[in-house]
Parts: C-alpha cells; structure tokens; sequence
C-alpha cells in the first residue's frame, strides 16, 4: 500500500491536460492538450503508454536514454520491472511513425545504449 502511495505522490496525473504548444516532427503533430497524433489531416489512436511514451522521446530530442531510463521516466523511481519490455513499446511506437519500423527514423537505436528521438528523421550517430 505505501508504494502505490509513493508512485501516486511523485507522479504527475496521467489524465490531466497538458498547457502547451503542440509539437510537430515530421508529418506527425502531436497534441498535448488532447493527448492525439496527427499525421497531416488523419488522426492516428494512440494508447496512454504510447502517449507517454512518444513524450518523453519528445520532451528529450537527440538525447540517448537507456531503457532503465525511458522505464524510470514512464513508471518513476520504484519502478521494478525488466527493461526489455520497453523494446515492445518503442516496437509498437514505430509501427505507429515509421513509414518502415525495421529502419526507424524517428526512434532510432543507439547499439548498446538505448534509443533516440530525431525529430527531423535524420540518421543519427551517436557520440562516444
């Protein structure tokens, strides 16, 4: 019971709106404030973990974040999973942005690392 406690007191409501400026990134728009993707005129369903998701790819453009990381920014500190299950949701992302998931874009692997947000849909190689 005081874990639920803890995760509910250091976490940011899911479900309330956010005040900001949609983002757009390629031919995709993302909405904050009604929590949508739009790709041009169609407006694509995201689920809550693919919204929050693409957020913090978002929120941390060009910034490689390991898994452990991307985990602990959906779930917060306590969270006590695997980390692999994250390559399901970024798997399910890509299909979702990329015109080709096998040879991402947008969510690009870092080899080793983790995963990248480029927003201009550039090949990205990483620094070292």
């Amino acid at each position: 019971m005081q874990a639920v406690l803890r995760c509910r007191r250091t976490l940011p409501s899911a479900a309330a709106p956010e005040q900001r400026e949609p983002f757009s990134f390629g031919r995709f728009t993302l909405d904050f404030q009604s929590r949508t993707l739009h790709q041009e005129d169609k407006s694509l369903t995201l689920s809550g973990s693919e919204f929050a998701l693409l957020k913090i790819f978002v929120n941390h453009p060009m910034r490689t974040l390991t898994r452990e990381r991307l985990l602990e920014l959906l779930h917060g500190p306590e969270y006590d999973g695997t980390d692999r299950g994250i390559d399901v949701q970024v798997w399910r992302l890509r299909r979702i942005l990329e015109t080709d998931p096998s040879t991402p874009r947008f969510i690009q692997t870092v080899r080793g690392r983790g995963y990248v947000f480029v927003p201009d849909g550039e090949q990205h190689a990483p620094a070292h």
